[in-house]
């Protein structure tokens, strides 16, 4: 009956869209949650697995170089949802995926206004770094 409406690339993508939507705002947590990255991850592992890892790699480099999570989370983030559209466009990739790639990236960039901020103004916290949780 499902397949009448949608198939099951729209259920998957939409289905990856609310587990991210679910881990960043929990509603046995407050509604506070995480940034969705690595929801995010999961759901692109599974639409695109080659480009996912090297994403991955991608990810961890800007780690090991900058040290910044959250530069790597907005930077990887970005280039996956390039990296959907390109694939959609060269019919690599069915455009249904759009429904996950685009609202997901989306998202978790505006879950991420904050470290853009302190990263444009230097004062971002560091991998490895101890940081001040006022406690």
């Amino acid at each position: 009956m499902s397949y009448i409406f949608f198939d099951e690339i729209v259920f998957g993508s939409l289905g990856s869209l609310f587990v991210i939507i679910g881990h960043c705002w929990p509603i046995f947590a407050s509604f506070k949650g995480g940034r969705g990255v690595a929801s995010a991850f999961g759901g692109f592992v599974a639409i695109a697995p080659l480009p996912a890892l090297i994403i991955l790699c991608i990810g961890i480099l800007i780690i090991l170089f900058t040290k910044y999570v959250s530069l790597a989370s907005i930077t990887t983030v970005f280039i996956s949802m390039s990296t959907v559209v390109i694939l959609v466009l060269q019919n690599s990739l069915d455009s249904e995926i759009l429904f996950f790639a685009i609202p997901a990236g989306l998202l978790i960039e505006l879950n991420h206004l904050d470290n853009m901020k302190r990263l444009l103004n230097g004062n971002e916290a560091k991998f490895g770094n101890k940081v001040d949780t006022g406690k």
